[in-house]
């Protein structure tokens, strides 16, 4: 086998490389748990002036979580908020949490919904 490839030949079952929708699902609960630490991003950003008290919206973000549950490449790949402040908060946020070690890299999505309700 060749170094650093995909090397799907000779993994030796080190790494399943199905994940069970499981541990996507224990993955977003934690997402869904720190839904206020995101929603302080939009708070802060209100309170320093840097975005109007009336700031609706919704911020996708897309990272890849390594076998381990560390997010990386965190990105907003979608955003209706439209508030650079709040999303390089959730992307600094979302980059420093530990999430559920899904025993393989896995690429996760996850929306939050601001609708004022913080």
């Amino acid at each position: 086998g060749t170094w650093g490839g995909g090397g799907d030949d000779d993994d030796h079952g080190t790494q399943p490389a199905f994940v069970p929708p499981e541990k996507y699902d224990e993955i977003r609960s934690v997402f869904t748990m720190r839904r206020a630490q995101a929603s302080r991003c939009l708070s802060d950003a209100v309170q320093a002036g840097t975005v109007g008290a009336d700031k609706r919206g919704r911020v996708t973000l897309t990272l890849d979580v390594t076998a381990q549950g560390k997010p990386e490449n965190v990105t907003v790949t979608e955003t209706t908020l439209g508030a650079v402040e709040v999303e390089q908060c959730l992307i600094k946020l979302v980059g420093s949490w530990t999430l559920p070690a899904p025993g393989a890299d896995v690429k996760f999505s996850f929306a939050y919904s601001f609708e004022g309700d913080w």
